[in-house]
């Protein structure tokens, strides 16, 4: 512990930015993940049962998830219109905060290559007040040190980049899911005809 400690202070304000940028892309990412978990559903299940007959059996561990929901709210008195305004909403809630990790990957490697070109001014600095009783191992101290914030802003980006792809192939996922749930409530919606629900306490 005292090792990474030590490898923050050496390099700089910077990487104590980035240790925050870290701990914030973990926050959202866990956040976003039980997100996703609570609101599952058992789609292929509901889509086959809805394409034989109006009749479908809903779990009780899927009772928060937004296919659910959608299913719920349709009524012969709806419009499609307002069943599409919900989809908006429930995607909307699905790709909450995701934009911050992808700004994240895109800032983290700018950051550390600032810190390093900060920790290299100051090498030479050092280099040029030394003068000829500088030697090359007091450089390469000053070198390995600067690049110490270029190393923690990839490590930064690159799980703040697959994060935000995880995250962005879900939604996608999901959207596709309510695009075809959509379709079918049309369907039962110009044919009149209602859906019944059953739940299951299971």
């Amino acid at each position: 512990m005292s090792n990474i400690l030590q490898i923050f202070h050496l390099g700089s304000v910077i990487s104590w930015i980035l240790l925050v940028l870290y701990f914030l892309i973990l926050t959202i990412s866990l956040e976003r993940f039980c997100f996703f978990y609570v609101t599952r559903s058992n789609f292929r299940t509901i889509y086959k049962q809805l394409s034989k007959n109006n009749k479908i059996t809903l779990k009780s561990k899927y009772k928060n998830s937004q296919v659910a929901q959608l299913i719920q709210s349709y009524s012969l008195d709806s419009l499609s219109k307002q069943i599409e305004r919900q989809v908006f909403i429930f995607i909307d809630e699905l790709s909450k905060n995701s934009w911050i990790l992808y700004k994240i990957a895109n800032i983290a490697p700018l950051l550390g290559l600032l810190g390093t070109i900060l920790g290299l001014i100051s090498s030479f600095k050092v280099m040029a007040t030394l003068g000829d009783s500088a030697n090359i191992s007091t450089f390469a101290s000053g070198i390995w040190e600067a690049m110490i914030t270029t190393a923690l802003g990839l490590i930064v980006a690159i799980p703040a980049l697959l994060l935000h792809k995880i995250i962005d192939k879900t939604v996608e996922k999901r959207s596709y899911q309510f695009s075809l749930l959509v379709s079918l409530l049309n369907d039962y919606s110009q044919k009149k005809q209602e859906i019944i629900i059953d739940k299951e306490l299971v």
